[in-house]
């Protein structure tokens, strides 16, 4: 986290005495979200001070812009309540002391909410496009987005502020989102900070009713749908028995499996070993032959055959079941 102090106090001491006169005013500008008996005190008085003395807070709860004067009796009662004798130097807080804030506090949950805000944003609805493989949501999904970690309250100069947000998806299913969070004032960025957040997606999909082989041709007996975690999925889940018309198993899955996209494939129209119908077109002339397919493949793959009388390999394109079109070199 950047930390771009933005706190200014103003205190002004009014000293009556003769040498403080010949110095004129004290101003003294502090940076904080509080008042401490550090800004009421010269360096050679709280020389040997303890820092958790010094940092107990003198004056709270200053609206932005707004000025407050502690008299010297109220001084005196505050260095009291921070262990520090009011008579040892009678002279530091002998005049009152007018402070005035000058900045405003981006709390936490403001910065919290700015970053669960952009990330709902990127979760955008199923129908729209966004990059393959990225966390969609469909109608009934429940997304809950909590910060990792908790961030530290910012510090802003006094007028109208904005937070400017930018979100990276995790690289990786299940990782973290991160949020980039900039606070501007009046048009000019004043500080910024990063934020993580744990995604947790929740949906309805499809799942593994009993054992499915790889290659098996699936129906709606495979499966059934019911509610799970999503986020961590490495491809898109199905949501539909729909999805599942003319796909096979791309690999086994066991009972429970979420499925995926990439778990399906389209089953072919020409399998691995079967005989097919070969149609070749040279000029006017059509000749046929019958020959084994080397690999599956679905209408318009490219698949290599080979004749059964000769051992001839050669390339067609599948037309349609059991048949295809023999690729001819010019």
């Amino acid at each position: 986290m950047i930390r771009v102090s933005q706190l200014i106090i103003a205190v002004a001491l009014a000293v009556s005495s003769p040498v403080a006169a010949s110095l004129g005013p004290r101003s003294v500008k502090v940076t904080g979200d509080s008042v401490t008996v550090r800004h009421l005190l010269s360096p050679d008085i709280t020389a040997g001070v303890g820092e958790d003395i010094l940092d107990r807070v003198l004056l709270t709860g200053l609206r932005p812009g707004e000025q407050r004067v502690l008299s010297p009796a109220e001084i005196r009662l505050r260095l009291a309540e921070a262990a520090l004798d009011p008579d040892a130097y009678p002279s530091a807080w002998r005049h009152p002391v007018a402070i005035t804030r000058l900045a405003q506090v981006v709390s936490s949950a403001d910065l919290v909410a700015a970053g669960e805000a952009a990330i709902r944003r990127e979760l955008r609805p199923a129908g729209e496009l966004r990059p393959a493989g990225e966390l969609r949501l469909f109608p009934g999904d429940r997304a809950t987005v909590r910060p990792v970690t908790l961030p530290r309250p910012l510090l802003a100069p006094v007028g109208d502020t904005s937070l400017v947000t930018i979100v990276r998806p995790p690289g990786l299913a299940g990782g973290l989102w991160v949020a980039d969070i900039a606070v501007t004032s009046e048009g000019v960025s004043a500080l910024d900070c990063t934020l993580r957040y744990r995604v947790r997606v929740t949906g309805r999909a499809l799942v593994a009713s009993r054992p499915i082989r790889r290659g098996q041709a699936l129906t709606d007996e495979d499966v059934l749908l019911q509610t799970r975690e999503l986020s961590r999925l490495r491809g898109a889940p199905l949501r539909s028995p729909g999805a599942l018309v003319g796909q096979r198993a791309a690999r086994a899955a066991s009972p429970g499996a979420i499925l995926t996209t990439d778990w399906i494939e389209p089953i072919p129209a020409v399998r691995r070993g079967e005989s097919i119908t070969a149609i070749a077109h040279i000029g006017r002339v059509r000749a046929t032959t019958r020959a084994l397919a080397l690999a599956d493949g679905s209408v318009g793959d490219v698949v290599r055959v080979r004749t059964p009388e000769h051992r001839k390999e050669f390339l067609v394109r599948i037309a349609a079941p059991g048949r295809a079109e023999v690729i001819v070199s010019p």
